[in-house]
Formats: C-alpha cells, structure tokens, sequence
C-alpha cells in the first residue's frame, strides 16, 4: 500500500476525538496503521458541536491532509436533551442566548461541513454515526440518537462517502451482553465526567479501572470511550484507510 510518502489523516471531532477523558481511539488507529504511511493529526475540541465545528473547519483544514473523519453530534444530543446542559454549552461556547439544537439542525450543519471539505476534491471523508450515551439502548437519548444517524447515514450515501457505524456496533455489543448499567446520562452527566476525571488524573485509575468500577461496558461514564469502545472506532478507521487505498 505504501508510495513512500506519509499520508495524513485528520479526525476532527469532539472530547470523544480529543481523547483526554477517555482512552484514545486515535492512538490506537494509529498503531494500527503503522506499517501505512499514515500520521493521523488529532482535530478534537472539547465540546465541540457540529455548529462550532462547523466555524473552525477552515482552519482545521489548513493540515492538508489526505483523508478526513468526522465524529460529531455527541454534545448536540446532550444539549437538545437537556435544558441544563444547554445553557452550560451556551456560556462556555459563547452561543446565542436560547440556542438549540435539532435533528434536522445538526444535520444541515454536517451537510456545510462535507460541502467545505468537497471543495478539496483530493481529501477522502468518511462520517461516524453518534456513539451512544449511557448503555440503556432503549432510553429516549438513545432513540434520539438513532434518529439522527438515520439523517447521517442518509446524508453519507448522498454525498457518496464511507458510513462508520459505531453506534450499531455498540448496540449490538450491549444487546449480546445486556446488564444494567451503573451511571444514567442525565442532566447532571458532567458531575460524573468530572470525578472520573479526577480518578483517573489524580488517583491514577486506568479508565478502564474507572468504567468497570462504574458497572459500564462501552464508556466510562456514559459518555466518553472505555478501550472497547476504542477498539471498535480504531478498527473502523483502519478498515476506511485500507480499502479506501486499495
């Protein structure tokens, strides 16, 4: 596969893609593609939403990279959720007082996004569906987020770009293996990002250690990736980046 030159992926994303609360799906990505010329660059911002990502993608861009993945939409569904995790969104990110959020929202603002990637004809893209939040695949944030993969998976096929399906993944994962998990995403998910946060930086607990104490299978506390669900992300990039060069 290899041309001898150094191809360069760019993940742009959320704290899910930043990968300072959770274990590192692009580390391991890119351990995976060590013997494919690939560096991959690390465009996740802490809370980002589609709309603010949306704002810093030419910037991003200028990394001139080869391939592009987008995991966006996390922090969309928590906001269209819940109205106190929206109003933190909308002081920390400096948005529009009353800012929401909706399906049809989010899905626009993905569209602007491929559209300014497209304008790059050379750059191969592909679009991750929303992982989940929490491990109750049947609550009614999981049922959102459903909702909106459809719109993304519709949007993907529209634009004829590769569909990495990680939310399936996770939920067949947890349909084989159901058990009751031990953290609900709510309005107060923040609390629970926060002292793992504090275990894991200052007691110095694996997040691995943090999400099994934690009675979860998939994330650490609902929200960010435990290595399974890292695993599962990684493997989906490998497999872009290999058939995408083959």
């Amino acid at each position: 596969m290899s041309d001898g030159m150094v191809k360069k992926l760019l993940c742009l994303g959320d704290s899910i893609t930043k990968g300072i609360f959770s274990s590192n799906y692009l580390n391991l990505a890119q351990e995976m593609l060590q013997e494919a010329d690939i560096k991959i660059i690390n465009g996740g911002v802490n809370g980002d939403l589609s709309y603010t990502l949306n704002q810093r993608l030419e910037s991003a861009l200028e990394y001139a990279p080869d391939y592009i993945t987008l995991l966006i939409g996390t922090n969309d569904i928590l906001i269209s959720s819940f109205d106190k995790i929206r109003n933190m969104a909308v002081k920390g990110k400096k948005l529009k007082k009353g800012y929401v959020t909706t399906k049809e929202a989010h899905i626009r603002e993905v569209a602007m996004i491929l559209s300014q990637i497209k304008k790059k004809s050379q750059i191969k893209v592909a679009l991750f569906s929303i992982p989940i939040l929490g491990e109750e695949i049947n609550s009614l944030v999981n049922q959102r987020i459903f909702d909106y993969n459809e719109g993304l998976r519709h949007l993907a096929a529209q634009e004829d770009i590769v569909y990495l399906d990680l939310y399936t993944m996770q939920r067949n994962y947890l349909e084989k293996s159901p058990q009751i998990p031990g953290i609900i995403v709510n309005e107060d998910i923040y609390n629970q990002i926060y002292l793992a946060f504090m275990k894991h930086f200052f007691l110095r607990w694996s997040w691995d250690k943090i999400s099994n104490r934690n009675k979860m299978q998939l994330t650490i506390e609902g929200v960010h990736l435990n290595s399974v669900s890292a695993e599962m992300a990684a493997r989906l990039i490998y497999d872009f980046i290999n058939k995408g060069d083959n």
